[in-house]
C-alpha cells in the first residue's frame, strides 16, 4: 500500500507520523511540504519498522521538501539520475516479489513547462 501526505512541516509532527505508520498498513509513504533543511538530522525522523534513513529531498524551512518512508524488508535504492533538476522529486527503484518497480514522487512548479520529463522517466523505468 502506498500513501501520501502533505504535512505542512514535519518538524513538530513526527510523533503523529509514527502513530499513523504504527496503526496503518502502509508500505511506502510519500510526504510533501516537509519544510526541512540540512540542519535537521535524519535520526530525528526515524520511524521503527521503516528503512533508515528515509529518502529526503530538502528545500528549506519556509516551504517544499519531500521525504519517503519504505517499510523494512522492501529492497529499495534511490535513482538520483532520474530526478529532475527543475523539479522537486525523489525517484526510487523497489524490488517487490522479484519485480522491479519505479516510484517517482515529484512536484513540478507551475513555472516549469517541461512535460517531456515525465514521459522520459516512465520509458526509462519501464525498459528496466
Amino acid at each position: 500500500m502506498i500513501g501520501y501526505l502533505n504535512v505542512n512541516s514535519l518538524r513538530n509532527k513526527i510523533s503523529d507520523l509514527r502513530e499513523i505508520l504504527y496503526k496503518a498498513p502502509i508500505d511506502i509513504l510519500c510526504i510533501d511540504e516537509t519544510k526541512l533543511d540540512s540542519s535537521f538530522p535524519n535520526r530525528q525522523f526515524h520511524v521503527p519498522g521503516y528503512n533508515f534513513p528515509p529518502f529526503r529531498k530538502d528545500r528549506n524551512k519556509f516551504g517544499g521538501g519531500k521525504i519517503v518512508y519504505i517499510k523494512e524488508g522492501i529492497i529499495s535504492k534511490r535513482i538520483e539520475d532520474l530526478e529532475g533538476v527543475d523539479m522537486e522529486s525523489i525517484c526510487i527503484e523497489l524490488v517487490i516479489c522479484n519485480i522491479k518497480w519505479c516510484v517517482l514522487f515529484v512536484y513540478r512548479p507551475p513555472i516549469n513547462k517541461n512535460k517531456v520529463f515525465f514521459l522520459v522517466v516512465w520509458i526509462l523505468c519501464s525498459l528496466n
